[in-house]
C-alpha cells in the first residue's frame, strides 16, 4: 500500500509540477507581449510627435511661400498695369505727333497716369 501512495504522490506532485510550468509560462508569453505592445506604442508616440513637429515646420515654410508668391503676384499686376498705362500713353504720344489735335486725350492720359501714381506710389 505504501508503494501505491508513493505513487500517487509523485503523481500529484508531478501534475502541480506541470500546472506550476504552464502557469509560468503563460505569464512570460503574456508579459513578452505586453512589454512589445508597450515598446510600440512608445515608439509610435515618439513618431507622432516627431510627425507633427515636422507639419507644423512644413505648413509654416508653406505660409512663407504663399505670402511670397502673393506678393510677386500683386507686383506682378502692378508692373502689369503700369505697362498698359505706358502703351496708352505712347500711342496717345504717337497720334499727337502725327495729327497735332490730341491735346484732349494728352490730358486724360495725365490723369491716368497721376492717378497711377497717387495709388500706387503714393
Amino acid at each position: 500500500m505504501e508503494f501505491e501512495q508513493l505513487q500517487a504522490f509523485f503523481v500529484v506532485l508531478l501534475a502541480a509540477c506541470a500546472l506550476v510550468a504552464a502557469v509560468s509560462g503563460a505569464c512570460a508569453a503574456v508579459m513578452k507581449f505586453w512589454r512589445y505592445a508597450h515598446k510600440q506604442t512608445e515608439e509610435n508616440a515618439v513618431k507622432l510627435a516627431e510627425h507633427e513637429k515636422r507639419i507644423a515646420n512644413l505648413e509654416s515654410c508653406c505660409e512663407e511661400v504663399h505670402g511670397k508668391l502673393n506678393s510677386d503676384y500683386q507686383f506682378q499686376q502692378d508692373e502689369i498695369e503700369m505697362n498698359r498705362l505706358v502703351l496708352k500713353s505712347l500711342k496717345t504720344l504717337l497720334q499727337h505727333a502725327v495729327d497735332g489735335n490730341n491735346t484732349a486725350k494728352l490730358e486724360e492720359r495725365e490723369q491716368e497716369i497721376d492717378k497711377y501714381l497717387l495709388d500706387h506710389v503714393g
